[in-house]
């Protein structure tokens, strides 16, 4: 299929086509990947710069809460003349600590706003120190000087935690950044690979799309060399290459019908009359066979008819059974289940209303319900397919008051619905007969699901031997035809002719 789509396009355009896809494929990716790396290294920058920076501000600040500690010692010496140098110490360490604050990471900021507050106690304790110092509350001013160095020393323990912290994060910052610019790197690794895997298939493609036209134009000359004429090339595309075999293959066939003759017209006339030949000898044994075959269903069919024959009669015989045995219904009720049931057809009977009184082994057969089920329900909602419902329960109604119908008294053909819903071929003979002003109908349903089946054959027969005896006649007017054409022929061939046709 690629080859075909190919071959749609000129070589020079599939050569510059596969070129320039080569081109965009190795291409491509370096914007993704340029855009990638310099996201990449501003992230690093980012962190490095920042974290660089609040280090700095955190240890100057930690620098000037020593150097406070410091001037404290001194003031209590008496080097210095008040607490006022430590207290300056203390305002520059609070000024880097909010800058800290403003660039430190969200999870560090309140470590720092700790620091401050901590600072902030650290500045009231020097004032208190201050104040002490110059009441002589030497006492209060010991217990003063130790909560300062205790609170001087939790801010650069802070200042060292945080410090650690931000160390730990550039590693882990370093890490992910060196994970990222190797997972990058696997991935333009693969592209690349995928990339030269395409081209090569690409150029594969393209080579073949250019050697296999040439191979088959050389193989299609060397066999039209050795003198096979006949022989065509396949044409797959619209490209220069297809044309020239488009040209070669005119050319071979112009050349080969050159070459047929008057002679050859003749010897496939002769070929032609000896295939119809054999084939009206393979006709009339086939018209032997369908005889046999007709004369045999013939026999079943008349088999079928005696059958059927035997049928009514045997029908015939059960209506009387049941004419004569409804006149002595209410004296010997018994007697008439026994007979309605050795009986072959479906008896049933029903009321006014269409619900079942009565219904025999054959009618169980026949619909799938049991006496014991059928008896009450309406016949027509089991038995009668839903197109002539309606209509079936209009024809009860009109038989409730007047016991007369459309159906009774004669056969009729119709379609009935068994259990499982399939439906059946019956012949139904119906019969009224009223007991206490209300009117009863009694009927036999025989299936004929067999006989239609053999009258279908039978007229599928009549239909073949039709059918045969036309394609007979038009068989022998076609070999007449036949020979009248190769007898012209061969006079034109100044021969005599072969064949005498009998008008």
């Amino acid at each position: 299929m690629i080859n075909q789509l190919m071959r749609k396009l000129k070589v020079g355009r599939r050569i510059f086509g596969g070129f320039i896809f080569i081109v965009i494929l190795f291409t491509m990716i370096i914007p993704f990947v340029l855009k990638d790396h310099l996201l990449l290294v501003k992230r690093v920058e980012k962190v490095t710069n920042v974290d660089a920076k609040t280090d700095k501000l955190l240890l100057l600040g930690s620098k000037r809460i020593e150097s406070s500690r410091v001037n404290l010692m001194r003031f209590l010496r008496d080097y210095l003349p008040s607490t006022q140098e430590s207290l300056n110490d203390i305002s520059q360490a609070t000024q880097f600590f909010i800058e800290a604050e403003k660039l430190i990471v969200q999870d560090q900021k309140a470590f720092v706003k700790q620091i401050i507050e901590t600072v902030n106690n650290y500045r009231m304790i020097l004032h208190q120190i201050g104040v002490k110092h110059s009441d002589k509350n030497i006492f209060e001013a010991s217990r003063l000087v130790f909560m300062a160095l205790k609170a001087g020393n939790d801010i650069c323990l802070q200042i060292e935690n945080i410090v650690e912290k931000n160390g730990d994060r550039v590693v882990y910052e370093n890490k992910i950044a060196d994970s990222r610019f190797k997972e990058s790197l696997w991935f333009l690794i693969a592209y690349y690979a995928v990339a030269l895997i395409l081209s090569l298939i690409l150029a594969a493609l393209v080579g073949k799309s250019i050697t296999l036209p040439v191979s088959e134009l050389r193989n299609g000359a060397e066999l039209f060399r050795q003198g096979h004429t006949n022989f065509i090339m396949k044409v797959t595309g619209t490209d220069e290459l297809s044309l020239l075999a488009i040209t070669f293959n005119q050319m071979a066939t112009d050349l080969h019908q050159n070459k047929i003759t008057l002679q050859e017209r003749a010897g496939e006339l002769e070929r032609e009359l000896s295939e119809r030949m054999r084939a009206e000898k393979e006709l009339q044994l086939y018209q032997v066979k369908l005889e046999e075959l007709v004369e045999n269903r013939t026999s079943e069919l008349s088999k079928a008819v005696e059958q059927l024959s035997t049928e009514i009669s045997e029908r015939k015989q059960a209506e009387e059974i049941l004419q004569n045995t409804l006149q002595r219904f209410a004296a010997s009720e018994r007697k008439v289940l026994a007979m309605s049931q050795a009986v072959s057809d479906a008896l049933i009977m029903i009321d006014g209303n269409g619900k079942i009184c009565f219904w025999n082994q054959a009618a169980e057969k026949l619909f799938g319900f049991s006496t014991k089920e059928a008896e009450g329900l309406d016949f027509h909602e089991i038995a009668t397919p839903i197109e002539l419902r309606e209509k079936s329960k209009a024809g009860i109604r009109k038989f409730a008051e007047t016991g007369k119908g459309s159906v009774f008294d004669s056969t009729i053909q119709t379609i009935a619905l068994n259990r499982a819903d399939q439906r059946i071929p019956v012949e139904v003979n119906l019969s009224s007969f009223q007991i206490d002003h209300d009117w009863f109908a009694v009927g036999t349903v025989r299936d004929i699901t067999e006989r239609k089946k053999a009258e279908a054959e039978l007229k599928q027969y009549v239909t073949d031997l039709e059918k045969f005896n036309r394609l007979t006649i038009s068989r022998e007017l076609k070999m007449i035809e036949l020979k009248n054409e190769i007898n012209d022929l061969l006079e034109i061939l100044g021969k005599g002719r072969k064949y005498k046709i009998v008008e």
